[in-house]
């Protein structure tokens, strides 16, 4: 990356959706009257093989510690369908 590029990029803005994603990460959850806090971000869970092994990295995430609800809206499911997949 040249010099140009790099000051490009930095003065380019950042949209609000980059802005959340930067935000949400660490986060507090409680589970089982036990707080955690999460430092992998949902996404993460994801990234590599999204569709591949969906149901396994579903399980993951679950196991770590983010809610079926979370889960669901961030695969554009039902939370019925994370449960059955957790179950």
């Amino acid at each position: 990356m040249t010099i140009k590029e790099y000051e490009e990029y930095i003065s380019t803005e950042l949209e609000v959706d980059a802005l959340d994603t930067v935000y949400v990460s660490p986060k507090v959850v409680t589970k089982n009257a036990k707080m955690k806090i999460l430092t992998k971000r949902l996404e993460t869970f994801f990234e590599e093989d999204k569709d591949i092994n969906r149901n396994s990295n579903i399980c993951r995430a679950y196991s770590y510690g983010y809610a079926k609800t979370e889960i669901a809206g961030f695969l554009k499911l039902t939370t019925k369908t994370i449960g059955k997949i957790i179950s």
